[in-house]
């Protein structure tokens, strides 16, 4: 429970430092739940290898390789957005 609270104490304070300063609400969000969504993905990918279908999971994976922006252009990094 301690851990959860945690992690959406966290989540608050990053959203704070980096809306509106250097994202917009939405944006925060977008990226925010497009990098929950690669977490989820990959521990689907585990399930399936660790249930002896590694071959049909590595088909199935994919990434896009689109990385989150700022207006400004730049590239958001995982420790930005306090998903570390």
């Amino acid at each position: 429970m301690l851990h959860l609270i945690f992690i959406a104490t966290s989540l608050l304070v990053s959203r704070y430092e980096l809306v509106p300063k250097k994202v917009k609400e939405e944006e925060f969000w977008r990226n925010y739940f497009y990098r929950v969504g690669l977490i989820r993905q990959s521990f689907e990918l585990k399930d399936l290898e660790r249930d002896g279908k590694g071959e049909k999971a590595k088909e199935s994976k994919t990434t896009a390789g689109r990385k989150p922006k700022t207006k400004s252009g730049e590239e958001l990094h995982v420790d930005e957005m306090g998903l570390v």
